[in-house]
């Protein structure tokens, strides 16, 4: 299968992300995958990949509050609002309530975009000028 690179985000020469599509994949059938690199770890496990049925536009390195317990890890965003902690030892998906225009509880207040991070909260941007939270507790702006 040949991949194009799409978008990478490297937290540090040892630890980095990078978003992957397939040359051949269609415009309304998203994809992507997602693959991790970490230097430190043993030789043949320092690259880690992870497949999505969703296009992935951003990627981010998520730093959370130190009493929450969870370590800083990547996560993804999907144009519909889908956030995806990715990470070998994170892994869990949370909706932007609203965001997009195909889901049932789309506002179609346009795609998301980016991410960004205030403070301890994680938050997206997209078209329309929108900006949502990652979850539905947190506000602000982007």
């Amino acid at each position: 299968m040949k991949i194009a690179f799409a978008r990478a985000y490297a937290q540090s020469e040892d630890n980095m992300a990078v978003i992957a599509v397939r040359d051949d994949a269609e415009i309304y059938d998203p994809d992507g995958r997602a693959y991790l690199y970490r230097r430190s770890d043993p030789p043949g496990q320092q690259w880690y990949y992870e497949n999505f049925d969703f296009s992935i536009q951003a990627v981010f390195y998520f730093r959370p509050a130190e009493a929450s317990g969870e370590r800083p890890h990547y996560v993804l965003l999907s144009a519909e609002g889908d956030v995806y902690h990715f990470d070998p030892n994170v892994r869990y998906q949370e909706k932007i309530p609203g965001a997009g225009t195909q889901g049932e509880d789309a506002r179609f207040y346009g795609h998301t975009l980016t991410l960004n991070q205030i403070g301890e909260h994680l938050h997206a941007c997209g078209t329309g000028g929108k900006s949502m939270s990652a979850k539905p507790a947190m506000t602000g702006a982007c």
